[in-house]
């Protein structure tokens, strides 16, 4: 991080933020960067064929209303790159260390989130990631390098076989990781990392915080979040199609 430029704000964003000193906390392999000041955090995307920021603004706008999700504080864009402004809320991620030293309480919390996300009128919603679009998209980002490896191939292949039948159409976060719920004691601060919410099967929310709650956690967690969820309402057959469908996502 050290070899990083310094954050330059488009004139929109300087207008709108305070003047402040911002500190870069996580960049990732798709080239995006996140800063933060002491009331806001910033997410910086090179501009290309995808727009993951422009996704995220529209979903927070719309989510806003109806579940917790941080408050949008605005977005930009110049010649090169995204720029996504939203407040800093209190509270830690659920992957926090801290937070594991609650995982029982967590796994109960974020149930409940989900089952919240997930009762949403569908009707109501604007955006959709079905298993259509899912397997479309992981398939051109498997091709856009040029051949996939035989074993990424193989494990692809296997997704397209095997795909369920049927969808059980939610409101889902898409992403539903322990990094992007934040807790504040005993509730659900918000849901972030929002880009991907949309129209899906549950087990797509399902499967990632399982598979989360397990690596972060253990499998009493991840067994009680199922529990609390209601496994009347779980397919276990898809929950372990979705996991397999994240881990190569």
């Amino acid at each position: 991080m050290a070899d990083t430029p310094p954050l330059t704000l488009p004139e929109a964003l300087r207008r709108t933020l305070p003047a402040a000193r911002w500190e870069l906390t996580h960049t990732n392999d798709a080239g995006t960067r996140v800063y933060r000041s002491q009331r806001f955090l910033i997410k910086v995307h090179p501009r290309g064929p995808s727009h993951p920021l422009f996704s995220e603004k529209e979903r927070l706008r719309w989510l806003a209303p109806r579940v917790p999700v941080p408050p949008l504080a605005g977005y930009a864009e110049d010649a090169d790159h995204a720029y996504l402004a939203l407040a800093r809320l209190p509270g830690m991620p659920m992957n926090h260390p801290d937070a594991r030293l609650h995982a029982r309480r967590n796994a109960d919390l974020l149930a409940r989130a989900l089952a919240e996300l997930h009762a949403l009128p569908i009707r109501d919603c604007p955006f959709t990631h079905t298993l259509t679009e899912r397997l479309r998209d992981l398939r051109t980002r498997l091709t856009a390098s040029g051949e996939i490896p035989t074993p990424v191939a193989e494990r692809f292949n296997a997704l397209v076989r095997q795909r369920p039948h049927d969808e059980d159409l939610v409101v889902t976060h898409g992403h539903a990781t322990l990094e992007h719920v934040l807790v504040n004691g005993e509730y659900v601060e918000a849901l972030t990392g929002v880009g991907r919410a949309g129209l899906a099967d549950r087990h797509v929310d399902l499967a990632a915080a399982h598979t989360s709650l397990t690596q972060d956690y253990d499998p009493d967690a991840a067994a009680h979040f199922l529990d609390t969820y209601g496994r009347a309402r779980i397919d276990l057959h898809k929950l372990d199609y979705y996991a397999r469908l994240n881990a190569l996502a």
